[in-house]
């Protein structure tokens, strides 16, 4: 085997161990229900890698949105089950993120207690010569 071969042989090696480790880390995040951390930790492939593959790798982006549309849907089918039981909480939790439309939302009303600035005028403008003078008066004061 002459030096271009055996360059590219380990090419294919790391190449193949890549695409290994993409498909651990595609399992993992399938077994964590995508969950990030957990998968890195179970795997040994860092974040940094993880994020590197997603915007480099369009087809592993897909798969990782993939499984994390999975896991939502997932979520979801645990949501609608507890709602089916009468789950307070998990209903007011649905009417507040899915009913905003027919009023089930918190409403939080901001009301000032101080007047709004006045524009700024020639009544309320002072030029630089007078903004001096009063500094000087209070530096006065202050001495």
């Amino acid at each position: 085997m002459n030096k271009t071969e055996h360059e590219n042989d380990i090419i294919r090696r790391e190449r193949l161990s890549t695409v290994n480790k993409k498909r651990l880390m595609l399992n993992a995040l399938k077994k964590s229900l995508g969950i990030v951390a957990f998968a890195c930790k179970k795997t040994g492939i860092s974040r940094t890698t993880h994020y590197s593959w997603i915007k480099n790798d369009l087809k592993y982006r897909e798969n990782v949105e993939e499984i994390d549309a999975t896991a939502l849907d997932f979520a979801e089918s645990a949501l609608f089950k507890l709602i089916e039981k009468e789950n307070a909480m998990a209903i007011i939790f649905f009417l507040r993120t899915r009913g905003k439309s027919r009023g089930y939302s918190e409403k939080v009303k901001i009301v000032y207690k101080s007047p709004a600035p006045k524009p700024l005028n020639e009544k309320n403008y002072r030029s630089r010569e007078e903004v001096s003078e009063l500094i000087k008066k209070y530096e006065k004061l202050l001495s």
